[in-house]
């Protein structure tokens, strides 16, 4: 009798850990359906120069890693809401936590390279939440979060001197 007892312990105590595993199973599988895994830094900042890069016409002005600087000024004279901000953040709109503002700056040896008339194109939230133009020391100081990429790219600064220059695109959410 007793042996058959131990049987049945062993046997019940199979079946309850099967069922467990079973259980954890299915509840892996529903929350990988329902939770998509987020992109990460890496991806945001290969979209958002893949998008600049991707720019058509009289505002194309980055192409392998050569800015065009009659482009640029175009593109940075640009009305920031409607035009700038989507081509920029295009692909991008769909990811909740980078969705608010750009701004984009050129530096060299520690210096900012002017685009035009204008250090940084974009604009960012200032002091009591009104948009302006961005700051490339401090473009999100509003924001909860901010991404940086940078891109080395050669800029012409004169008619026969090129210089190799970082390109700066900080998205700034929250």
């Amino acid at each position: 009798m007793r042996h058959v007892k131990a049987q049945v312990t062993s046997l019940d105590i199979i079946i309850s850990i099967i069922i467990v595993l079973v259980m954890m199973g299915v509840i892996a599988v529903i929350l990988t359906m329902f939770f998509e895994a987020s992109p990460s830094r890496e991806y945001y900042g290969g979209q958002v120069f893949t998008n600049v890069e991707s720019l058509n016409g009289s505002i194309a002005f980055l192409s392998d890693h050569r800015v065009d600087e009659a482009k640029l000024v175009a593109f940075s004279g640009l009305d920031y809401e409607s035009r700038i901000k989507p081509l920029v953040l295009a692909d991008m709109e769909r990811f909740s936590s980078i969705k608010d503002d750009v701004c984009i700056f050129f530096t060299a040896e520690n210096q900012i390279i002017p685009v035009g008339n204008k250090d940084t194109i974009g604009m960012t939230l200032g002091p009591g939440g009104t948009k302006a133009a961005c700051d490339p020391n401090d473009p999100c100081r509003e924001y909860r979060e901010s991404f940086a990429y940078v891109k080395p790219v050669l800029r012409q600064s004169g008619p026969d001197e090129n210089r190799i220059a970082k390109m700066s695109i900080v998205v700034c959410a929250g």
